[in-house]
């Protein structure tokens, strides 16, 4: 797909990118055939607004600290707010902890 010389640059890795996603390959296919790593193919995807195969978008700017405030409003915990919106629960946690808005515990079984 792309030779050794080729490799570097971000142009490289734009054309990479483009090329993968014209075929229909998923990010570590396109990683595996052209030798970039993973997470700069990714990025530069987002950049140029690429969505590649099996690849979970980056979360809008704002979007955490949005849903901290819908879950403090709704009364949800932490688990429940994880669940709802789809976001990782140490990212809520950082959100409430930069926002001030902190939402009840989670109910533990033990």
């Amino acid at each position: 797909m792309i030779s050794e010389l080729e490799r570097m640059g971000y142009g490289k890795t734009k054309q990479a990118v483009l090329q993968g996603h014209s075929l229909g390959m998923t990010l570590k296919e396109t990683s595996d055939i052209s030798g970039i790593p993973e997470n700069r193919l990714r990025y530069t995807a987002h950049r140029i607004g690429l969505k590649m195969k099996g690849v979970k978008p980056y979360l809008k700017y704002g979007s955490v600290k949005e849903a901290i405030y819908a879950a403090y409003d709704a009364g949800l915990t932490y688990a429940e707010a994880e669940v709802k919106f789809g976001i990782p629960r140490l990212k809520l946690h950082a959100a409430a902890k930069t926002s001030g808005c902190y939402l009840k515990p989670s109910k533990h079984q033990r």
